[in-house]
């Protein structure tokens, strides 16, 4: 799906919702891809596959911050 450029560094991804059904498929194509994945969520994680994952409400700002401190992008699926 993505061009892999081998010279490059692994884009860092956070994907909220990583739980749920959406979030975990984005989560998992992003892992796929090459991406670093750091997996959040409100509730303990869904998949084995996913590491490195972080509870998290994107309702109470502070709880994000740890999972947003070294990330490149987000996509939001909660």
């Amino acid at each position: 799906m993505f061009e892999k450029d081998e010279g490059r560094k692994r884009l860092r991804v956070l994907v909220t919702g990583a739980n749920g059904f959406v979030g975990l498929a984005v989560a998992k194509l992003c892992q796929q891809e090459g991406m670093q994945v750091s997996p959040t969520g409100r509730t303990a994680q869904n998949s084995d596959d996913l590491q490195s994952y972080f509870t998290a409400d994107v309702t109470v700002t502070d709880s994000l911050s740890p999972a947003l401190s070294n990330v490149d992008a987000v996509v939001h699926a909660a």
